[in-house]
């Protein structure tokens, strides 16, 4: 899509995510070793009362079925930024996550060769708890 066809206010679900126990240990094991994410009898005795996943393991996993959508594919120049990330719940293995994906802003950035779309996601857990918001980014092309 090009950067005009983006509206605000426009939303897209997307796809459930679910992750195992086991991968949310070896996420964590090379992005976020700590003992909540990785050892079962320290993260036993957290507050959390197990393995709970990485905030960033959540947001590759949930962010990563939308750019599967491949509804930003063809005229996405490049991210920009993260705006704001919050996590707002744990996420324990097999939590089951839905997300949504609303356009929340745009802008036109360089003699209208050049858009900025802000997308916020946010993630309900299997309870309808919010479990994580993020809201990014990025440029794209303006139509020809």
């Amino acid at each position: 899509m090009y950067f005009e066809d983006y509206k605000i206010g426009t939303q897209y679900q997307v796809p459930t995510v679910q992750l195992t126990e086991q991968e949310i240990i070896d996420f964590a094991k090379k992005y976020d070793p700590r003992p909540i994410h990785i050892d079962q009898v320290e993260a036993a005795k957290s507050r959390f009362g197990g393995i709970i996943a990485s905030g960033f393991h959540t947001i590759n996993a949930c962010w990563g079925e939308w750019v599967k959508m491949q509804i930003d594919a063809k005229h996405l120049v490049a991210g920009m930024c993260i705006n704001s990330a919050e996590w707002l719940k744990p996420v324990y293995p097999l939590d089951r996550l839905d997300g949504v994906v609303t356009i929340v802003d745009k802008k036109i950035l360089s003699k209208n060769r050049y858009g900025a779309v802000s997308f916020h996601l946010e993630v309900k857990n299997q309870n309808s708890d919010i479990a994580l918001k993020i809201t990014a980014t990025a440029m794209f092309e303006c139509q020809p």
